[in-house]
């Protein structure tokens, strides 16, 4: 149904005149119609375009994560990727590369196989089908649960635990992308040696602690190196009491359900 008066003038969502190059009213484009000029457009800005959106967020955290957090819960946020947007498609494409490229649910059975874990164990199964199916989820999951132990770490810094969902929505962020970046290709070089890919794995959660001793200095920059070390400190203690808790919880549960 053809819009009454001028297209070019009038909000095709809402029917408001617009006078910009957006609908004061709902937030609309000013009408374009879709040709070869505006394919072009969208995928300037959707893929390649670098002073706002995913590879503007993405450049930014690589360059100075705290930095670009601050400014983001300040309420600079026009130009930045919204964070947990980023972390779901960070995940997805981590997941895709790990799983697909990589291979890692072979190389998961070969190494639990490598260690003396029974494979016909269905536990066994079940933890490796779990990984495989919801790694994207699991990842996810650790935003909120870091969240809580940042919290708790700068719980007299002046920061709620919404603006810490935010804060480690973009240190995870970043971790996947130097992942992506640099752990990734050096695993798939060594694909053929289970043990050798998985220490690199684990030794890549080095990568870590060191960001958020990055990422902290550069948000609170008035601290001393000498603080945000010690607050890190605590965080990761926060976090491995967390693991053990989910291991128990988990293992108990798995009991419970098997008996």
């Amino acid at each position: 149904m053809e819009l009454e008066g001028n297209n070019e003038t009038h909000c095709r969502s809402c029917k408001e005149l617009i006078t910009g190059n957006f609908c004061a009213n709902c937030g609309q484009k000013r009408f374009e119609r879709i040709d070869k000029k505006y394919i072009i457009n969208e995928i300037q800005q959707t893929v390649i375009q670098t002073d706002k959106g995913f590879f503007y967020t993405i450049k930014n955290l690589l360059v100075n994560i705290g930095k670009t957090a601050r400014e983001y819960i300040d309420g600079n946020r026009v130009n930045h990727y919204r964070p947990l947007a980023l972390v779901l498609i960070l995940a997805g494409i981590s997941t895709f590369i790990s799983f697909q490229i990589i291979g890692l649910n072979d190389a998961l059975e070969e190494y639990y196989v490598a260690i003396d874990i029974d494979m016909d164990d269905p536990l066994s199964l079940l933890m490796v089908n779990f990984k495989t199916k919801y790694n994207s989820l699991i990842m996810l999951c650790y935003v909120p649960l870091y969240s809580i132990c940042t919290k708790l770490a700068f719980r007299e810094w002046g920061h709620n635990y919404y603006e810490h969902v935010v804060i480690n929505a973009f240190v995870l962020s970043l971790y996947m992308t130097l992942c992506i970046l640099i752990t990734y290709p050096v695993m798939y070089i060594f694909r053929e040696d289970t043990i050798t890919m998985f220490n690199i794995s684990f030794i890549s959660i080095i990568f870590y602690p060191i960001i958020y001793v990055w990422f902290f200095k550069n948000f609170y920059y008035e601290s001393s190196l000498k603080t945000i070390i010690g607050r890190v400190l605590l965080i990761m203690l926060y976090i491995l009491i967390s693991y053990i808790l989910i291991i128990i919880g988990i293992v108990f549960s798995l009991v419970l359900f098997y008996i």
